[in-house]
């Protein structure tokens, strides 16, 4: 999915890899993923269930980009009564993308949208808006997300997630990729982890190690991904 393996940077990655390939024109693109774990910020979206993922993404000359992805996140079949198949998640998101020299960066925003809660059936208030915004040189980019607003009336806004990531290509088709993260939450109740990925990706395969440092924690966690890209 790009050079912070997805989602919470896919807009900027995708923004980002357009201007260092010199695209210029505007540009409508999808995507259609599979993997044996939807895992996000290093922590599991499926519990530890497959996933089947998709994505739209539009790039114009002028370095803005709008998109929009999706993935279920509980077991496409029901294993019992708390991991009932039903749930997902949406994500749509917009910003822009420039370059000064070789440093590329991204300024954006996300939000992240949970229509459906399984078990019930209703509208599970998870939603979330967070800011996003990445500096990227050769094969490194930092990336931080703010959160400025919660569907939940009670819960806290201002958690800050901050990763850093390297793709060191091997040759045409296979590299490796790593990243380190930090979630940091403005609720107290909530536990601050760090986690970490390690990975080879080779054409539109891709094998990674999954740890974060939550406590009881049932990691490290392997994952096993296919993506395809479309252009249109």
């Amino acid at each position: 999915m790009n050079t912070i393996f997805r989602k919470s940077v896919l807009g900027s990655a995708i923004a980002l890899g357009l201007l260092a390939s010199g695209q210029a024109a505007a540009e409508v693109a999808g995507n259609v993923a599979v993997t044996n774990n939807y895992i996000w910020r290093g922590v599991t979206q499926t519990a530890d269930a497959a996933a089947v993922q998709g994505g739209l993404d539009y790039t114009n000359e002028a370095g803005f980009y709008l998109g929009v992805w999706a993935s279920n996140i509980a077991p496409l079949t029901a294993k019992d009564s708390s991991t009932a198949p039903g749930s997902y998640e949406m994500d749509i998101y917009g910003g822009y993308s420039g370059s000064v020299g070789d440093v590329g960066y991204t300024v954006g925003a996300m939000y992240y949208y949970y229509p459906v809660n399984a078990s019930s059936g209703s509208k599970v208030e998870a939603d979330f808006t967070e800011l996003q915004g990445s500096v990227s040189y050769g094969p490194i980019t930092a990336f931080l997300g703010y959160t400025v607003g919660k569907e939940a009336s009670s819960a806290k806004k201002n958690d800050k997630y901050y990763s850093l990531a390297g793709d060191f290509p091997l040759n045409d088709d296979t590299s490796v990729v790593a990243l380190v993260g930090r979630y940091d939450y403005e609720d107290s109740a909530s536990t601050d982890y760090t986690h970490y990925r390690i990975g080879v990706a080779k054409g539109a395969f891709s094998f990674a190690m999954e740890k974060n440092d939550i406590k009881n924690a049932d990691d490290p966690r392997f994952v096993v991904s296919w993506k395809h890209d479309i252009s249109f």
